[in-house]
């Protein structure tokens, strides 16, 4: 099982879980969630032979937000990297991020490359492509703020899986809503702005494995986002 415990990062407490045994691995949770919603993936990973840590990251699931000048993808990798202080590891061989969690991972990678032996991004936000046409590319910045939210609620009620998420929404994303909604909107609005594609580029260029999977049923992150992180990766992804 999952051992839920607390550390101190920056002078506050944030709640964590930590599973399994053997080489440290890290797993980054999406926007709007905390670890508690990611226990099945979590356990698999520690069945594959790992010790994995899962913080709930800054604004989220009661974790104190960063400050405004640090409410960025590179301030979210420095603080990682002091998380991973905090609990006494000094590197990891694997980190694994979904969505917000996987651009998270990725400029970790990126900041700290000698702290990691390998990135797995699972539907990871980090390409500016929102949509292709046939005379003109679109990016997330002009994605309408109803597209985000129809897609979300599309993705809910269209699910197989619904009676599983509706614990989670009621665990986590509602409380998470209704606790910080200020910080919640101020975390969405970069992640619109997200362009991780050079820093894949350049983590695949160090020589450390990155593998980029895909959901079709992702309504949130389209199609030509993975393919993009895919190319910039230079590997041909996994569509599930």
């Amino acid at each position: 099982g999952i051992h839920w415990d607390r550390v101190e990062v920056d002078g506050h407490r944030v709640g964590f879980g930590v599973c399994g045994s053997g080489p440290a691995a890290l797993f980054l949770h999406g926007w709007g969630l905390r670890p508690n919603a990611y226990r099945a993936p979590i356990q698999a990973m520690a069945r594959a032979g790992c010790r994995v840590f899962a913080p709930a990251l800054p604004g989220f699931g009661g974790t104190h937000e960063l400050v405004p000048d640090q409410r960025t993808f590179s301030g979210y990798a420095n603080w990682v990297g002091r998380f991973l202080d905090a609990v006494e590891q000094r590197d990891v061989a694997l980190v694994a991020g979904h969505s917000f969690g996987g651009g998270v991972a990725t400029a970790f990678t990126y900041e700290q490359p000698w702290r990691v032996s390998a990135l797995l991004l699972a539907n990871a936000i980090g390409s500016p492509t929102w949509a292709l046409f046939p005379d003109e590319v679109r990016t997330m910045v002009q994605r309408p703020f109803w597209d985000w939210g129809r897609h979300f609620s599309t993705d809910l009620l269209h699910s197989p899986r619904l009676l599983r998420l509706l614990p989670i929404l009621l665990e986590d994303f509602i409380p998470n809503l209704m606790s910080n909604p200020l910080g919640m909107f101020r975390t969405g609005e970069f992640i619109r702005r997200a362009d991780l594609v050079r820093e894949v580029r350049a983590i695949a260029r160090w020589g450390i494995p990155v593998t980029v999977a895909w959901s079709d049923r992702d309504g949130l992150v389209p199609r030509s986002a993975f393919d993009d992180l895919r190319r910039a990766a230079g590997v041909d992804g996994v569509v599930v």
